[in-house]
């Protein structure tokens, strides 16, 4: 499986293009660099150049044609991707434009190798501006004070809620949200007596106002 190195530049980045497109410049580009400690996890003697390309919503092209492949082993991929930024100001988006190109590397990669793992990916900017760069290259920074609590959230798995799993009981004490989660976890229940054997208590517990009877109504129609 080959890991991917891509470059994300400006339309008119004409010589930084025509320069990586040279695979002897690229592997130097690389080796002055990665990080050795990344460096040692990859062959960069095996870059391979190849053509990738995105259009966003807007049908506009968001990176360039110039994308690296190179083995790391046979189960993983990663993907490095350069942005060369050479324009007078610094753009404070582009962690989230980073965020955009990754998703989108991500979103062809499980097209094109459906069975395969993610690749990493790894997001270099090349500045060239007369400004330092003067904004955050992170995008948990643009969290504000919740930074801690967006990085924690970000890195953990998403909260899966198996109603099968949750007793009716259960479900009762949550209230009218539990009368949605019951009707959902006995969705393929055709007995509606047996239904209302069990929601006619669990009403009387509730206070049912005039804009929550579409709920009830349509845990009815479930099991109609």
């Amino acid at each position: 499986m080959s890991v991917m190195v891509t470059d994300v530049h400006q339309p008119h980045d004409g010589l930084f293009q025509q320069a990586m497109k040279n695979i002897t410049v690229a592997r130097d580009f690389f080796e002055a660099h990665l990080p050795q400690s990344l460096q040692k996890r990859i062959d960069l003697s095996q870059l391979r150049l190849e053509k990738k390309s995105f259009i966003d919503d807007r049908s506009q092209r968001l990176e360039s044609d110039i994308i690296y492949s190179l083995k790391i082993d046979e189960e993983s991929s990663i993907y490095f991707y350069l942005l060369c930024e050479h324009q007078s100001r610094v753009d404070p988006d582009m962690p989230y434009r980073l965020l955009r190109y990754q998703m989108r590397l991500m979103e062809q990669h499980r097209a094109q190798h459906p069975k395969s793992d993610l690749p990493i990916i790894y997001p270099m900017v090349l500045y060239s501006g007369k400004s330092p760069w003067n904004k955050s290259r992170s995008l948990f920074d643009y969290y504000g004070e919740q930074a801690e609590l967006a990085k924690s959230l970000w890195s953990a798995p998403f909260q899966l809620i198996d109603l099968h799993r949750v007793k009716d009981d259960e479900l009762q004490k949550h209230q009218l949200s539990g009368l949605m989660e019951f009707a959902l976890k006995n969705k393929k229940v055709r007995d509606f007596r047996k239904f209302l054997q069990r929601l006619l208590p669990w009403l009387d517990q509730v206070n049912i106002e005039d804009d929550q009877e579409r709920l009830l109504k349509s845990c009815c129609v479930t099991f109609y």
